[in-house]
């Protein structure tokens, strides 16, 4: 029973290009678009505008951070998987190329 097994390197290094694309936006928005909604909010008296400012002030100083620190964490994992399928699948070539040699 003979069978291949292929797997798109290729594949997943676009789509960890994709996922560094997202990422890039998603600080940019949380640097830029929450700073702006929080100096909006300056000068602004209510409960509702106090307690959306700690929210907001949560999310730029923790959640965000601790996000984008995972997904860079899970795209190092994602290109080291594919580089490590394309050097297994270099060393099964050659050594099928080469024959099986053993003493």
């Amino acid at each position: 029973m003979s069978g291949e097994i292929k797997v798109n390197t290729e594949e997943y290094l676009s789509e960890a290009a994709n996922l560094t694309s997202a990422l890039e936006d998603f600080k940019r928005y949380s640097e830029t678009v929450i700073d702006g909604l929080l100096t909006n909010l300056e000068g602004s008296n209510s409960d509702f505008n106090d307690s959306l400012k700690k929210v907001l002030k949560s999310i730029n100083r923790s959640a965000g951070p601790e996000l984008t620190a995972d997904i860079e964490e899970h795209l190092e994992k994602i290109r080291a998987l594919a580089e490590q399928f394309a050097r297994t699948e270099e060393e099964l070539t050659s050594a099928i190329a080469g024959g099986s040699r053993h003493d």
